[in-house]
């Protein structure tokens, strides 16, 4: 029988059955803004605006809509912080 080894509390989030891989988010949210965010800035943001999801009835967009939100919350960060001009993104969710 297969050992069940459960995901490190840090690379999911949780809601009942539903469940989000944030690490691939982190990796694509730092792909799409070509590395000048850290991954603990990105892993920060998606934390800072999961909660808005956790009522949604339908899960099955909810890892789009938090990449979409936590790109445009690094991207004004990072805008007002370095005062320079963020890449956009070309097919942003």
């Amino acid at each position: 029988m297969k050992e069940f080894i459960p995901e490190p509390a840090e690379s999911t989030l949780v809601d009942g059955s539903f469940q989000i891989d944030i690490e691939t988010i982190i990796e694509q949210i730092f792909g799409d803004l070509g590395g000048i965010a850290s991954r603990s800035d990105i892993a920060e943001a998606l934390k800072e605006v999961a909660p808005s999801y956790k009522d949604a009835r339908i899960k099955t967009f909810v890892p789009i809509f938090l990449r979409r939100d936590a790109i445009q919350r690094l991207q004004s960060e990072l805008s007002h912080h370095q005062g320079a001009k963020t890449p956009e993104l070309e097919n942003a969710a």
